[in-house]
């Protein structure tokens, strides 16, 4: 069985980008669950502004290739006044030309989201990416990761400086691969559930320290937990906590070595290296962007 592909998406106009460094961290979780792995840097792709009316540039051709070829994708964004980029919506716009494919956009692909913020509102772009991804028919992992205060975590050069965060940027990564493993041999995926009825709104994230990603998924509760009162997830998940993700549905999310509810207390050790390739053909190295 030949390994999945999870490509990663993002970066912004700025360089150095922390949103891509990120980004690459992430995808290197990837490869290190069993994904092959690809990385799409905005800034090199150049993406002239989307539109319908005129013919498709070979740089947006390629985006949507690869988006259609991977098993699974990671998103990337600076915050920018509560949202995701220009760059970054435009790009997502030319995925506009996986309309007539079957199945069409990113039907059946989890998708990952990631950002960066100068401040701590950077779930604000999170929220923007999820409805993007339900619009375009994917499937947003629960998993979120929001690196606050971003100048305190990467360096002038753009290196990503602190263990802790590359730790959990890793975890989003090797999330979506699991996901994308799951679609391959099931078609779906644990919180791939239909909205309950009358479930129209999206309903806001409650697990403690979301914006900092201090949780991993765990798949699926063998039983499905019945939930208590204040969403903790019953006694068959040791150890877990609960949010809500994007489908409505309450998922138990396993807190590594026990840390308590405040979301502290992870295993901090991890090595930054480099992506598997750059989709641009450039170096893959973090201080390369």
């Amino acid at each position: 069985m030949t390994r999945p592909l999870v490509v990663g998406m993002g970066g912004s106009l700025r360089s150095p980008s922390t949103s891509l460094a990120a980004l690459c961290v992430a995808v290197e979780g990837a490869a290190d669950a069993g994904a092959g792995t690809l990385v799409i840097d905005l800034k090199r792709l150049a993406l002239p502004f989307y539109t319908s009316e005129h013919g498709i540039p070979a740089s947006a051709r390629r985006l949507a290739d690869t988006a259609q070829a991977a098993d699974a994708l990671l998103w990337s964004s600076p915050t920018y006044h509560g949202s995701v980029s220009g760059a970054f919506k435009n790009a997502v716009d030319w995925l506009a030309l996986l309309a007539d494919h079957d199945p069409p956009y990113l039907s059946n692909k989890p998708v990952g989201m990631l950002t960066t913020a100068g401040g701590v509102q950077g779930l604000q772009a999170i929220n923007a990416m999820e409805f993007i991804v339900r619009s375009l028919r994917g499937w947003a992992v629960p998993l979120v990761f929001a690196v606050p205060r971003s100048s305190r975590v990467f360096d002038g050069d753009g290196r990503l400086t602190d263990q802790a965060v590359a730790d959990q940027l890793r975890g989003l990564g090797a999330e979506v691969t699991r996901a994308a493993l799951q679609f391959r041999a099931e078609g779906t995926c644990d919180y791939a559930q239909e909205r309950p009825s009358g479930t129209e709104s999206r309903r806001s994230r409650r697990g403690a320290g979301l914006a900092q990603g201090p949780v991993r998924s765990t798949g699926r509760c063998s039983p499905r937990a019945p939930e208590r009162p204040g969403g903790k997830c019953g006694s068959t998940c040791s150890a877990s906590s609960s949010i809500t993700s994007a489908t409505g549905r309450r998922l138990c999310l396993k807190l590594e070595r026990n840390c308590p509810p405040g979301g502290s207390g992870h295993d901090r050790s991890v090595t930054v290296g480099s992506p598997e390739r750059v989709l641009t053909g450039l170096p893959g190295a973090l201080n390369d962007f």
